[in-house]
């Protein structure tokens, strides 16, 4: 099931050698997922992972969200290694027709080093937990849209769509010191894309 206007859903389906250079594929599994570089990394290590199907959120897959969230701790495992504790988020996308914290109506969980004090964006909201990513991918949560995070060592936290662009990325921007760096197209910051990169062909050769 992909979208053919959906540029993730062709990143896949495109040669290695006629992507941009920053949407090259990091780790992938066949009928399952992938992950890439972030564009608009906010640090070293930041990453998408990314279904292969097209679903509107991690919360909506239904046909392989427990394959996806094996591939999915896989990749921050991976991430954790070379960089060091990892923060997990998505902005669950809904309809096209409302107002949301999502740019992307396809599904992918952002993962960037880091700790960020997350839990201070439900100061206004209304906040549910569960235990790993794995109860939450495929459950069904929040259909009109959510936004989901888990700092390292906690519990995942999910809570209605406050409908604020990109709201995860604006706070860790602002906690990273660089508050108009949320806004990706504004500041792709390759500079941390090459150094991911480069981390994860290291680790690809130091497999062999």
């Amino acid at each position: 099931m992909t979208t053919l206007d959906c540029f993730l859903c062709g990143i896949l389906p495109q040669a290695a050698t006629t992507l941009p250079w920053h949407d090259r594929v990091l780790m992938s599994r066949k009928g399952i997922g992938y992950a890439v570089p972030a564009l608009g990394a906010l640090a070293p290590g930041h990453v998408l992972v990314v279904p292969e199907g097209h679903w509107t959120s991690t919360s909506t897959i239904f046909d392989g969200a427990h394959d996806f969230s094996v591939f999915a701790t896989q990749v921050l495992r991976r991430v954790e290694v070379m960089f060091g504790p990892t923060t997990v988020f998505e902005h669950g996308t809904c309809s096209e027709d409302i107002r949301r914290s999502a740019c992307v109506t396809h599904a992918h969980l952002q993962m960037i080093p880091g700790i960020f004090s997350l839990a201070t964006l439900a100061d206004t909201s209304p906040r549910c937990s569960l235990r790993s990513l794995a109860e939450f991918i495929g459950s069904g949560r929040e259909p009109r849209g959510y936004v989901m995070y888990q700092e390292p060592g906690n519990a995942v936290q999910f809570m209605p769509d406050p409908q604020i662009s990109q709201i995860v990325r604006r706070h860790i921007a602002a906690a990273l010191g660089r508050p108009f760096e949320w806004d990706y197209l504004a500041y792709p910051n390759g500079k941390f894309i090459t150094q991911t990169i480069e981390a994860f062909c290291h680790a690809r050769n130091t497999d062999k």
